[in-house]
């Protein structure tokens, strides 16, 4: 309800009135519950009140008088202006919080502290950053540690932009990075950027070294992100030189005539040629091959490397109109100058499978695993693949596969596998770096002996011959229409011939008519549906003990689905992809961090798995997210309380809004009702119990103290301006005061 002066025939009258909506009508109007005459007649006190700049006696007078019925408001009226004192104590005591008040701003995060201690000790990464900005910069009002600590574990607990990340800052309990400005983010990426690759060699080096692994096989895969913006680099860039050269030839005297006519010229395409290749490591965003058919974005291309258990070792960043099949080198080239990589089996899915990469890696010692298509072999291994004679029985038991040396006797029924020799064969560039007389470089043949597994399963013989189906449908229909097809042979398009195809001619449009059926196709289809092939081939140098066995061979092929799993927590979950940063050195800070973020939570899940937790990665996160402690904003500054807000709690009981809190109006039944409900919920661990006590932390209390909260979650020794945000300790001085 509420006190409004409402005017009639030129006078004033004060009316208690309230908000309500009618039926049929969109707006809401006011309805008068008491009118208490004209105004100039009441006492001086009410315009008092009424006039004040100061609501706060208006608001205590009208909740004063919602409390009495209509026929008694005129007299309270009187009577409350009287003793204005008395009015504003009555309305403190009876709005005086019957139990502690949480204010949203005073919720605090504290999922984050889990990977304080893999940060600082499992990777070692604050030592390592400590040391990069004591020997590389000056700056020494703020710590770099800091700054990195928090953008990574941002991508785990609250993905957003780095803008968002400098407005929420102050949203965890142990925020040291609170006096860090958002400029300083950004140039944070900057040091990301030039130090992002010994930090992850680092971290990963600190892996390993603790764990005594050893990397053994290192599985390797790519993927693309996009932008959104319409134009790559490389048009960027023309945009920039045409802007330069336009401005320095009108200067001199030229007409617009004359610059245009360079622009278009010969001359101006040698030199931005020279230009691009001169920024050549600028050029990242580029158009090119996308899995997500995005082909009017520019992408980059990040390439990423797991060990056997899964961890992240190394990750680079490439343009986005690189080959996939060029960045093999590259990241051999690395692992062995992070990790002196001598003896390792590569492994990597068929789109990475080029003889000239499989020569390189067997050229530097090591093994490889590879898939290897089966429609694309010569008829005599097409042959030794479909013969029945030397396959053995394969079972497939709880995502791992056992292989056996009985021989497989009904080839319809059952999985089956067979190890032959195998030769891959390609023309590589002279190592001498010799040209041809047209300037081209000259080849040479090179062999790759290798070992290839062919596997056969009934499950994948029914999808395959399922797809096979719907593509023959659909190359039917486009016979039955005299569909005009194009020259690719691939798809449902090899099912289908044209005039073209029988006569061997391209004539004219009608000559690529869809005809007929590819019958040889559709029966070599049919002849390889179920079977797959694995070629490999072990280290040099290994004792023979070592090497992997056939079983371990197709195990490690199948692990190949992790670092899938990887990119889709990178893409999904951490935000690498859009992308909203536009400088190169931008660019891969930020998928350095990403790839930073996939480490911690790597380590935590192994914290995990070692105490024998089976959570899923979504569990995980989700409870990082939703772990959050509520500030009593009635306490002093030394008797502050903080209650534990678990992960199926939201912010408070379902039976409880928001609202109710914040405006006071829950009865003592239901202050009884949310502390039992919350005593129930606190009686079993949850998720983020869980985490914690893997993590070598405590769960918390239903109400702690800042000492306790302090110690349970492994930071006992820090300030306390280091661990409460400016707005908590403002507040808490406030409500002390």
């Amino acid at each position: 309800m509420n006190l409004l002066l409402k005017s009639s025939g030129g006078v004033k009258y004060l009316r208690l009135v309230q908000c309500c909506r009618v039926p049929n009508k969109s707006y809401p109007v006011h309805k008068t519950i008491k009118n208490f005459g004209r105004y100039d007649n009441l006492p001086e006190s009410v315009h008092v009140i009424m006039e004040s700049s100061d609501k706060s006696a208006k608001k205590a007078l009208e909740r004063r008088l919602e409390q009495v019925a209509p026929e008694e408001m005129e007299q309270v009226l009187l009577n409350a202006v009287s003793d204005l004192d008395a009015l504003m104590q009555a309305d403190a005591e009876a709005t005086k919080p019957k139990y502690p008040y949480f204010n949203k701003a005073e919720t605090l995060r504290y999922g984050h502290l889990v990977f304080k201690s893999i940060w600082d000790k499992d990777l070692n990464l604050r030592r390592k950053i400590d040391h990069i900005q004591d020997t590389y910069s000056q700056v020494k009002t703020w710590r770099f540690n800091d700054a990195v600590f928090y953008l990574v574990l941002r991508k785990l607990i609250d993905p957003t932009s780095y803008l968002d990340a400098h407005s929420k800052k102050g949203n965890y309990f142990y925020c040291p990075w609170q006096d860090i400005n958002q400029d300083n983010f950004y140039r944070v990426l900057d040091v990301v950027y030039e130090h992002g690759q010994s930090l992850i060699a680092h971290a990963g080096r600190s892996h390993l070294e603790r764990t005594d692994g050893k990397v053994k096989v290192a599985f390797f895969d790519c993927t693309n992100t996009w932008f959104e913006t319409p134009y790559d680099d490389a048009t960027w860039e023309l945009f920039r030189a045409k802007a330069e050269i336009r401005t320095e030839l009108l200067e001199k005297g030229k007409t617009e005539n004359e610059v245009q006519d360079y622009l278009d010229g010969i001359e101006f395409q040698e030199q931005f040629k020279k230009r691009i290749e001169a920024k050549s490591d600028q050029i990242l965003r580029m158009r090119g091959p996308s899995k997500e058919g995005r082909y009017s974005q520019p992408l980059v291309l990040v390439a990423l490397v797991i060990d056997q258990t899964g961890f992240p070792i190394d990750c680079a960043v490439f343009a986005g109109n690189q080959s996939e099949l060029k960045t093999i080198e590259p990241m051999l080239t690395s692992l062995r100058a992070k990790y002196s990589i001598d003896d390792v089996y590569f492994t990597a899915d068929r789109g990475l499978n080029s003889t000239q990469n499989l020569h390189e890696i067997v050229k530097r010692g090591h093994g490889f695993v590879v898939a290897q298509k089966v429609s694309r072999q010569t008829q005599d291994n097409r042959d030794e693949m479909t013969n029945p004679d030397g396959y053995f029985e394969l079972i497939e038991e709880g995502g791992k596969i056992r292989t056996t040396k009985i021989p497989a006797r009904d080839m319809d029924r059952g999985a089956r596998y067979k190890s032959c020799n195998f030769e891959k064969t390609c023309s590589v560039p002279r190592a001498d770096g010799s040209t041809t007389p047209s300037g081209r470089p000259r080849k040479e043949k090179v062999t790759v002996p290798c070992q290839i597994i062919y596997t056969f399963s009934p499950k994948r013989k029914a999808r395959d011959l399922a797809e096979l189906a719907q593509e023959k449908a659909r190359a039917l229909l486009a016979i039955a229409e005299g569909q005009i097809m194009g020259n690719y042979g691939s798809g449902w398009r090899s099912l289908v011939q044209t005039d073209a195809d029988l006569a061997g001619t391209k004539k004219d449009k009608e000559h690529h008519k869809a005809r007929q059926l590819n019958k040889k196709v559709l029966k070599e289809r049919e002849a390889i549906a179920g079977y797959y092939s694995i070629v490999f081939e072990h280290p040099e140098g290994v004792d023979p003990k070592d090497l992997m066995s056939e079983e371990e061979i197709l195990n490690t092929y199948h692990q190949l689905v992790g670092i899938e799993d990887c990119f889709r927590l990178m893409k999904s979950n951490f935000s690498l992809r859009p992308m909203y940063v536009r400088k190169p050195e931008r660019i891969k800070a930020h998928s350095y961090l990403c790839v930073m973020a996939l480490m911690l939570l790597k380590e935590l899940l192994f914290k995990l798995e070692s105490s024998d937790v089976d959570m899923t990665i979504p569990q995980v996160l989700d409870a990082l997210y939703e772990a959050k402690v509520a500030v009593d904003g009635t306490a002093s500054y030394q008797g502050i309380k903080f209650l534990n807000l678990t992960i199926n709690q939201g912010h408070y009981a379902p039976k409880f809004s928001n609202k109710d809190f914040k405006e006071q109006k829950l009865d003592k039944s239901d202050i009884q009702a949310l502390n039992s409900w919350i005593d129930e919920r606190m009686a079993k661990p949850d998720d983020i119990d869980v985490i914690l006590t893997a993590a070598g932390l405590q769960p918390l209390k239903k109400w702690n103290s800042l000492v306790e909260l302090k110690k349970a979650l492994g930071i006992p020794k820090t300030s306390n301006e280091k661990v409460l945000p400016p707005s908590s300790l403002i507040s808490l001085s406030l409500s002390n005061s």
